[in-house]
């Protein structure tokens, strides 16, 4: 392409030299009539003019003023000078307490940032399969190799301190980041960070009317960009399947949340994880459908010729080919559906 960016800058800057201050600065239209020639694209020079306007450091920011250079910083720089001077500690952390919050929910257990088996219960979770948020910092996944982390696969296979083997595996699910999206969420933090410490009344009266404005309302978009930001990295949902990854021996299947459907809805992360995790036939809530009688019974020692339904339950539990259940209500139909049916029978 030809450097429209470049066309725009230098087409503003020499607009900016006129000697009386009413005729400093050039229009969108007189920068469209400056740059165009035969070989230029009218939308490629409108797309500069906008990539300019929100990335220039020293263009003029107030309102309904023609494109013009100031010797002055503008809140742009402002903002970045301050987003320099924000602790990379402090960032982790309140991206840490962010997630936590936006993940937690009241269908799925949530335990983040677990630093090993230990910290993640081998039991049935009182009715709720657990939610495993693996620490932006300890695993990752890269978007086009679909490989299990290894801290994922220790916490599916083993619980406690001792290493013991997790019987219930069918009732964890792991949320994994996405490598190439943790920068993107950390500059949202960061710049979130950086605009709550301007908005503070002593930075604050330091800056012109207009630019107080832009402040609080840039300072309000900020808390949904981080929101959009996290959901959009924790995009990766392992879940225990026989349909597993070819590149795992574990029987852990994948699935990941389309990056518009988390800007549609930020804060809603449990709740997009579990409806992904329902599309997918593996998780089961109070409305839905009970699986086939048959289907339950061939699967699980039912087959054999008997077991009681606390035994049967738990095997929704420790079967990965089993959906998991976030409450009884659709075991119960599915064992009522069995008795009506005819296909098992019911001794108290």
């Amino acid at each position: 392409l030809l450097p429209y960016a470049s066309y725009v800058a230098r087409a503003v800057f020499l607009h900016s030299l006129a000697f009386n201050d009413q005729l400093r600065g050039a229009s969108r239209d007189q920068v469209r009539y400056s740059v165009l020639s035969p070989d230029t694209d009218i939308s490629f020079i409108d797309d500069a003019m906008t990539r300019f306007q929100q990335e220039s450091a020293y263009l003029d920011d107030r309102p309904s003023v023609p494109l013009r250079f100031q010797a002055e910083a503008n809140l742009t720089q402002i903002i970045r000078r301050q987003e320099a001077q924000v602790d990379p500690t402090e960032v982790r952390n309140h991206l840490v307490d962010e997630i936590r919050r936006l993940f937690k929910g009241d269908t799925l257990n949530t335990i983040a940032f677990p630093a090993g088996p230990y910290e993640v219960p081998d039991d049935d979770g009182n009715g709720r399969p657990y939610l495993v948020i693996i620490g932006f910092d300890a695993a990752e996944i890269q978007g086009d190799v679909l490989e299990v982390p290894e801290l994922v696969g220790t916490i599916y296979q083993t619980h406690g301190s001792g290493g013991d083997l997790r019987k219930n595996r069918n009732n964890v699910v792991f949320l994994v980041a996405d490598a190439s999206r943790k920068a993107e969420m950390r500059h949202k933090m960061e710049r979130r960070l950086a605009l709550q410490d301007l908005r503070r009344p002593e930075r604050l009266n330091e800056l012109a009317p207009h630019q107080q404005e832009e402040m609080r309302s840039r300072a309000h978009r900020s808390e949904q960009d981080v929101a959009v930001a996290i959901q959009q990295t924790y995009r990766h949902i392992l879940f225990p399947s026989r349909a597993k990854l070819e590149t795992t021996d574990l029987d852990l299947g994948h699935t990941s949340l389309e990056v518009p459907a988390a800007s549609e809805a930020p804060g809603a992360g449990q709740k997009q994880v579990v409806e992904k995790l329902r599309e997918n036939n593996k998780l089961r809530v109070a409305e839905d459908d009970p699986d086939s009688p048959t289907y339950i019974r061939d699967r699980t020692p039912l087959k054999k010729g008997y077991m009681t339904t606390a035994a049967l339950r738990t095997e929704f539990r420790r079967d990965p080919a089993l959906p998991m259940l976030v409450t009884d209500d659709p075991f119960i139909r599915a064992v009522r559906m069995g008795i009506e049916r005819g296909e098992n029978v019911y001794q108290r």
